[in-house]
Parts: C-alpha cells; sequence; structure tokens
C-alpha cells in the first residue's frame, strides 16, 4: 500500500497537471479501465494514434493526453494507466490514483472488457463512490458475442443509473457516442459531486450507510473546500476503512481534533463487522450480481479454447513456443536478406557513385552515402520484420500466454510473472521496457530486473545478429545463439538473485481472447518504433559515416584506435574495430554498418573468429545512451553505472569464451 500523506499532501487544493489541463475552459475527461480493456485503443480511436497500445497488462505507466474539439466542445482527453481499484497496489495505479486526486475532472469515461464484465463493474462501483459523471463503455462487445457473450447495456445503464455504451474501439464503434454521452452528463449534472448518491445507495446500501456517515464527519473538518473534496474525502474513507489501525497518520493532512478522531472510531466501532470487508464483499457480490443479471451466455467451443489447450499444456507448450519462435527467427533472417537484397538492387546505382577519395570532400561524401546505404541496406530490411512480428504476438493476445508459459523460467531468475511483459517488450526496445518495470510493486525485484532486461537482445542487437552474425553461420545455428543469450540472462540472473536474495511470488495475470490484429494499428506501430530510428539513429549514423572517413584521412582513429587498443588486443580484435564499438554506444544499430565501413581496407584479413567475438561482445555490452538515461531516471546514476558495468563485465567475458576461434 502507498502512504496517504504522500499522496493527498499538496491535494487540499486545486493542483492540475500543466500538461493534462492546458486551460479551465477545457473539459477534462480521463478514460478509466483496467488493464487489457482496450482502454489505449480506445483513447486512439478518439484522438488519433498518438500513443502505442498493446494487448497486456502495464504498457501505459504514464498518462497520454490530447486535445479535441468535439461538436464544438473543447476537450482535454486523458488516457491514464490501467487500474484494478482506486486502493493503488502497484506505481501504474498510483499514477491514475495521483490524476484523480490532483485535477479538477468534469467526467469519467470507463473502458471495460465485454468479457471480463464482473471484474470491470467491481471498479465501477468504486468510481461511482467519486460522484464524478461517469460513462461506461462496454468495449469489444464483438469478440464477446462470437464467445457466446449477450450483454443487454440497457438494462445494465438501468441498473447502474449511468450511461452504458457498447463498443469496439479498434473499429472506432462507439466511442463518439462514449464522448457525447458524457458531455450531455456533465452539462445536465455540473453540481454533480456527490459521491453517495440515491441510486448508488440501492445499489450498495451497506456501503452507502458507512460512507455518508464517514464522509458528513470528515467533509466538516476539511478546512480546505476548492474542488469540493469528494474525490479526496472519498479516498480517505477508503484507505480509512483500509487501515483503521493508523487513523491519525491517514488522516493527518486534515486538521489535527481529537473530536474528528473519535468520531470517526465511534462509527466504526458501532460495527460488530469490519466496515472494510463489509465494503469489500458488497462490492464483488454486487459487480458479480449485476453482471449475472444482464448476461445472457450461449456456450461455444471456441478455437481460443482450443488453442489454449495446447499452449497451457505443461510440456506441448513449451514446445509450440519454442518452435514458433525457431519459426520467427527463420522468417526475419529470411525476409531480411530479401528485403536488402531488394535494396540493394534498387539503390545499386547510388553504389556506383561513390568516389575514390582524394580529398576531404571525397571522403566526407563517401561517407555521407555509405551511412544512407546503412541504414536502408542493412538496419531497415532485418528491423522491419522484427517490429512486425512484436507488434503481431502484442496485439493477437499471445504474450500474457507466452508469460504464462515463461513463468517458471523467471522464477529461476528470482523474478515474479509481472517482469514477464518488460522483459519481452525488450526484444522491441529497451526503453520502455525499463519503464514498464514499474508495474512491479516490489523494489528490489524492479531493481533486478532492470538489471537483466539490458541483456535481452532488443531489435537493434537482433539486427547485429541476422545482418553480421547468421550471415557467417547460417539461421539454425544463429537461433542457437540467441537462446545461448537467454542462457547468459539466466546465469547473470540467477547470480544476482543469489546477492539480493529475493523471493518469487506467484504469478496472476488475466488471459485475454485471441484478436486479428489491426492493419492499420500494426502498420502505425512499426512507424512509431522505427520513428526513433528516421530521426536519430539514422542521422547519427550518417554523420558517423562521415566522421569515420575524415577520421581515416586525418589520422584521428588511428589516435582513438591506440587509446583502446590493449582492448582490442584482449578480444583479439582488428583495432579498426573501435571506432564502431564506440558508435554503438549511441544506437546498436550503428555498429554493424559502421563495422562494414570500418573493416572496408583490411575486410581479406579479418577472420570469421574476429567477426564473431565482435558480435557476441556487441550483443552484451554497455547498452545504448537511451537506456543508461531511463535507468538513471528510474533508479539513480549508481544504479546506471553498475548496469553498463554488468553488461561490460558480461560482453567481455562471453567473448573470451571464443578466443580459441580464429
Amino acid at each position: 500500500m502507498f502512504n496517504l500523506r504522500s499522496i493527498i499532501a499538496p491535494a487540499c487544493h486545486r493542483c492540475p497537471v500543466s500538461s493534462v489541463t492546458p486551460d479551465s475552459s477545457f473539459l477534462t475527461i480521463p478514460i478509466i479501465g483496467q488493464p487489457n480493456s482496450g482502454k489505449s485503443t480506445f483513447f486512439n480511436a478518439l484522438v488519433g494514434y498518438r500513443v502505442e497500445t498493446a494487448n497486456y497488462p502495464g504498457t501505459t505507466v504514464t498518462f497520454s493526453s490530447a486535445v479535441l474539439n468535439f461538436e464544438g466542445c473543447m476537450i482535454n482527453i486523458v488516457d491514464l494507466p490501467g487500474t484494478y481499484t482506486l486502493i493503488p497496489i502497484d506505481k501504474a495505479e498510483e499514477v491514475t490514483l495521483n490524476f484523480l486526486l490532483r485535477t479538477k475532472v468534469d467526467g469519467i469515461i470507463q473502458v471495460a472488457e465485454a468479457t471480463a464484465l464482473k471484474h470491470a463493474l467491481s471498479l465501477t462501483l468504486e468510481l461511482m463512490l467519486l460522484g464524478i459523471p461517469i460513462v461506461l463503455v462496454v468495449n469489444m462487445i464483438d469478440e464477446a458475442k462470437a464467445r457466446g457473450i449477450h450483454i443487454d447495456t440497457e438494462k445494465l445503464s438501468e441498473i447502474l443509473g449511468i450511461p452504458v455504451v457498447p463498443a469496439v474501439a479498434i473499429r472506432n464503434q462507439g466511442t463518439r457516442e462514449a464522448l457525447r454521452e458524457i458531455i450531455k452528463l456533465i452539462k445536465e449534472a455540473p453540481n454533480v459531486f456527490n459521491g453517495i448518491s440515491g441510486n448508488l445507495a440501492k445499489t450498495l446500501p451497506r456501503t452507502h450507510e458507512i460512507f455518508s456517515k464517514l464522509f458528513e464527519v470528515i467533509d466538516r473538518y476539511t478546512p480546505c473546500k476548492l474542488y469540493k473534496n469528494k474525490v479526496l474525502n472519498t479516498y480517505r474513507i477508503l484507505r480509512l476503512l483500509a487501515d483503521p489501525e493508523n487513523i491519525e497518520e491517514n488522516l493527518k493532512s486534515l486538521a489535527d481534533s481529537h473530536e474528528l478522531l473519535e468520531e470517526l472510531r465511534a462509527i466504526l466501532e458501532n460495527y460488530s463487522e469490519n466496515p472494510f470487508e463489509i465494503f469489500f464483499r458488497e462490492k464483488l457480490q454486487r459487480a458479480e450480481s449485476i453482471a449475472e443479471q444482464v448476461t445472457k451466455l450461449t456456450p461455444k467451443s471456441t478455437i481460443t479454447e482450443k488453442i489454449d489447450e495446447i499452449i497451457f499444456h505443461p510440456v506441448l507448450g513449451k514446445l509450440v513456443t519454442f518452435l514458433s519462435f525457431a519459426l520467427l527467427f527463420v522468417f526475419m533472417y529470411f525476409a531480411g536478406n530479401l528485403l536488402s537484397g531488394w535494396m540493394e538492387y534498387i539503390f545499386q546505382p547510388l553504389e556506383n557513385t561513390i568516389p575514390s577519395p582524394t580529398t576531404p570532400w571525397d571522403y566526407a561524401l563517401k561517407g555521407l552515402i555509405e551511412g544512407f546505404l546503412g541504414g536502408v541496406e542493412i538496419v531497415l530490411p532485418y528491423a522491419i520484420p522484427l517490429m512486425l512480428i512484436l507488434a503481431l504476438l502484442e496485439d493477437s493476445g499471445y504474450l500474457p500466454r507466452l508469460a504464462y508459459v515463461a513463468d517458471s523460467f523467471f522464477r529461476f531468475l528470482g523474478l515474479s510473472g509481472r517482469a514477464v511483459i518488460p522483459f519481452i517488450t525488450g526484444y522491441g526496445c529497451t526503453v520502455p521496457a525499463i519503464m514498464g518495470l514499474r508495474s512491479i510493486p516490489d523494489e528490489r525485484e524492479r531493481r533486478l530486473a532492470a538489471l537483466l532486461v539490458p541483456l535481452v537482445p532488443c531489435s537493434a542487437r537482433t539486427v547485429v545478429l541476422l545482418a553480421l552474425l547468421v550471415p557467417l553461420i547460417g539461421p539454425v545455428w544463429g537461433f542457437g545463439f540467441y537462446l545461448f543469450n537467454l542462457l547468459v540472462v539466466a546465469v547473470v540472473g540467477k547470480a544476482l538473485e543469489r546477492i539480493l536474495r529475493l523471493r518469487t511470488p506467484g504469478l496472476i495475470m488475466a488471459i485475454p481472447p485471441y484478436r486479428v490484429p489491426s492493419a492499420k494499428v500494426i502498420l502505425w506501430k512499426i512507424f512509431l518504433r522505427m520513428k526513433d530510428f528516421f530521426t536519430w539513429a539514422w542521422p547519427i549514423l550518417i554523420v558517423g559515416s562521415v566522421a569515420l572517413e575524415l577520421g581515416g584521412y586525418y589520422n584521428v582513429n588511428s589516435v582513438i584506435s591506440s587509446v583502446f587498443k590493449w582492448f582490442t588486443d584482449l578480444l583479439h580484435l582488428p583495432k579498426e574495430t573501435t571506432i564502431p564499438l564506440l558508435f554503438g554506444l549511441l544506437k546498436k544499430e550503428l555498429a554493424v554498418p559502421m563495422f562494414y565501413n570500418a573493416i572496408e581496407p583490411i575486410k581479406d584479413s579479418v577472420t570469421f573468429g574476429q567477426k564473431l567475438r565482435f558480435s557476441m561482445f556487441t550483443l552484451f555490452y554497455i547498452p545504448c545512451i537511451s537506456t543508461i538515461a531511463v535507468i538513471w531516471k528510474e533508479f539513480g546514476g549508481r544504479w546506471a553505472l553498475l548496469s553498463s558495468l554488468i553488461n561490460l563485465v558480461t560482453a567481455t567475458a562471453v567473448a573470451m569464451l571464443f578466443l580459441w576461434i580464429r
């Protein structure tokens, strides 16, 4: 649990986040929902694809917002992290709570997954306690029908007393209707801040009684009346019920009043049963009861169930996962080779224009062309298939299943199943993977995961593997080295786990149905993930290639190589590889094309073993500067330095294992 004082201390006055509330004339409407409900997809359908979405918990760990002019009304739409309850148990849920406490919210759109309505309604009942206008969106209604689940949204609206809109967010169905309903509700009820409404009294009678008594007392002693304190005081009651032993600590931000504490204790002591248990049980029972009343089931044997019987089989599941990834690896390699061949054919005329350099301008022009060709012929052909596969895995619903299958491996490392998703994200990019670790509540476990995630081969390192190593040893052995990477992660992880002495909790994760990914979303994801390469890595590659050529002309490369000669000699690498390794610190994609450029004058003397050791070292050594920066931001400078040191030592040790190969 999080400390109430640290959350509500600045919230006794209206404290809007500047990036969220640009102008008081704007309506601020957050989108709230449980993980996997399609909340971010709903947000994207309203405002355009400005953030990435994924089909697993933990994707959105910080909120995103966009201003929308909807039918003449200026609205600030905010996509908050997935949350199960208003009492946070992890960092993502704390972000949602902080937003509600610190920002004047005009209305709430809750997105619920149609196939998990009972769990969503539990959150709905908590949100209704806040007294803010709310619209419930029952998303993925098409998937529910396909599985024989029919939901009467009109009856659900009648029972809850709030608008309920059926939707298929991925097709932009029901999104505008939901926005229209919440605006209508806000305009009709500008003074709706009453957390204990008459309708909620019928829905949760005992909870209504408890909250009414506590709310009246706390509100009377609240010194600050801005934002009417309905949200804040409702949360105070929730924390008070959950932790009555620390009543003084939980209410310390209020006026220190002996009378207040005595009145609250007297109310709580009047109940023979724990009031929080009354609230919690009544909420869950009522959510289940409402879901049963509005849901009609027509049992069907779905393809999802048949596939999951294999995926979750203790033996077949692991075998299928292994074979699937082997096939995907082969696909990435051959698709990358095919695209690379096409690019070489298309840009052959440009290659023919590379001059035989004699002047500095010739060297600069050569570097410029080689830097451009390195991106288009080496990096893009292998990165695009990888991004395609990662996006398909995310949006198909397979990733949570993979997390379940891989849980035993992560438990061996001293991590819980919560770490599986960030690790898988790391195969695309390490930066969002590190940020995704916020969903892990245990601090020691988060720090251990932060040390291991940078060892996972991200898309840039996969480019190194596919474009440099696999052509030397073939796709089968290339996949073997991919597995070798996991073995190294396991060895390092086990060593760190023993040092930190972690105890691994069990895995609890919602498993969504399989879905047919949207082509538009997939293409947009590929573009978003490649945008970083286009806007940063590729320009650096071009500048680096120019610098490499000019450095050779002015003999600067020789000076730098001499400084690090002791290290290249240690790994039996050509001294020319020093510059590519240094540029690889900026972006790992730069290592391969710059390696080829650097060894061009001596390519006939570079041995198989040297190329192998260069590849092995690049796969493990210090993560790119973006990763170091995000680790520094999340965990501090010492932890970023420790992560870099672990990567450097691991990379050196792995490369030295292959010194016997010439």
